[in-house]
């Protein structure tokens, strides 16, 4: 009896003091979001985390703490995406918008596009008439749509535990900022997710965010196809049968993408980034016999280098993100005879795969890189079936798991925060708070926000 009160007194003690370092974490990571708000929101992020890792029974009073924090980072970022230099195709979509005081939705929509996609129009109708055609309250509550279902109801409901690592990866993905000016995209791929996050219980609203993500954008006609086929079969994908030549197989698979990835490091280390993408368009030649795409591969090439010294990528940046993206994917299969999938893991883990072969065939064809902006601007949200099993195990796997997302995230970072300080992000003339978004305080995103004239 005595060495039980005595462990009960240890564990007080070690949540008293994890209480404690908690409280002091949050106000480091408060400081640094007043200080450099899209900064901030990395370590207020890993705040959450830390009190979802204490306790499965979090008090009334965690929960309200994690969720006003998590408001925090939506605001900042829908703020900060707000702050974005019109440009591209985000020109097209004010104009249209700007029409809407003489147009209706159907007419809006017929003007641009397609003339079936007309779900983002409709929001914009809306939001033209509630706010008197406020060009910056449009842009606003695009991206408040879009991260409000990433964080409290895409990342929440394919992981309830580790939500927030999932999107440390996808806030600090360089592409995930480019939504604002392929917004009708960006708005499909953040409903199909939501389709994907409901697939195993409400039909209702699966099929409600599969009709706006059809109908925000065709390019996901294919994910909707394989999403409705996982749902109305039912059962039928629940279990897969391994024989021992297929378990073999898987991991010799396996150990060749670890040291493809060990060898891609040795590569970047020996030659500290000085390779041209162009080196493999022998290659790429074997396969064109037209001369004229040919030309164009090698210009789309030399496009992926000029972009890689912006940012201070190379070679290496290219190899490193598919290959551990690859072995990620592959550690999603279990070597075990049986491998029990829930439908939205095998929705995840289908849609990566397609998103893999898209960037590769991108990377050395003339595919255009939307087909693939699934996977730059939102990968983080596909390691859900793994991080759900890696954290409680002392599995000698599980911890290469950890390594690789680690290094996924430390990728990002570093690709994110070299366009930060030059202002932009992805590329020079997509531009955010006029080239100084680190100068800019929490101040400076409140005074942002309230002068943002309905004319702008």
């Amino acid at each position: 009896m005595e060495i039980l009160t005595q462990k009960r007194t240890v564990l007080k003690n070690n949540i008293r003091n994890f209480n404690l370092y908690s409280i002091g974490f949050l106000f480091i990571s408060l400081a640094i979001w007043f200080l450099m708000p899209i900064v901030g929101i990395f370590p207020l992020l890993v705040f959450v985390q830390l009190n979802l890792l204490k306790s499965d029974n979090l008090s009334k009073n965690i929960v309200f703490l994690n969720n006003l924090v998590l408001i925090l980072v939506v605001l900042t970022v829908c703020i900060f995406l707000t702050s974005y230099t019109i440009y591209s195709d985000l020109v097209y979509y004010v104009q249209t918008y700007e029409q809407l005081g003489h147009l209706n939705p159907l007419d809006a929509t017929l003007s641009y596009g397609t003339g079936t996609e007309f779900i983002p129009f409709f929001i914009a109708y809306i939001v033209y008439n509630l706010t008197n055609g406020s060009v910056y309250h449009y842009l606003f509550i695009n991206a408040l749509i879009i991260n409000t279902l990433v964080v409290f109801v895409i990342s929440k409901r394919l992981s309830s535990k580790y939500y927030p690592i999932l999107l440390i990866v996808v806030f600090s993905t360089p592409f995930y900022y480019f939504q604002v000016p392929i917004i009708r995209h960006s708005l499909s791929n953040t409903f199909l997710m939501a389709a994907i996050a409901f697939i195993e219980s409400s039909g209702v609203s699966f099929f409600a965010y599969l009709f706006l993500a059809l109908f925000s954008h065709f390019s996901n006609i294919i994910n909707i196809g394989i999403l409705l086929f996982l749902k109305i079969s039912k059962n039928k994908f629940k279990s897969i049968t391994l024989n021992n030549k297929a378990k073999k197989s898987i991991q010799i698979i396996t150990k060749f993408a670890i040291l493809i990835i060990f060898i891609s490091a040795v590569i970047f280390v020996c030659f500290s980034g000085g390779i041209s993408l162009t080196i493999i368009l022998p290659l790429i030649n074997l396969f064109n016999l037209n001369e004229s795409s040919s030309f164009m591969a090698e210009n789309k090439l030399s496009n992926y280098d000029t972009y890689g010294d912006m940012v201070g990528g190379s070679l290496f940046d290219k190899i490193f993100f598919l290959f551990m993206q690859i072995t990620i994917f592959i550690s999603l299969i279990k070597t075990k005879d049986i491998i029990i999938f829930k439908r939205k893991d095998l929705a995840l883990i289908i849609i990566f795969s397609i998103q893999i072969i898209s960037y590769i065939s991108g990377v050395i064809s003339l595919v255009n890189w939307r087909i693939y902006y699934f996977l730059i601007s939102m990968h983080g949200l596909f390691y859900i079936p793994i991080m759900k099993n890696i954290i409680p195990k002392n599995v000698f796997w599980n911890y290469i798991i950890v390594i690789l997302v680690a290094g996924i995230i430390t990728y990002n970072l570093s690709l994110f925060f070299r366009g930060l300080i030059g202002g932009w992000i992805v590329a020079p003339e997509h531009i955010f708070f006029n080239g100084r978004p680190l100068e800019m305080t929490v101040f400076d995103y409140i005074e942002f926000f309230i002068n943002a004239t309905p004319n702008r």
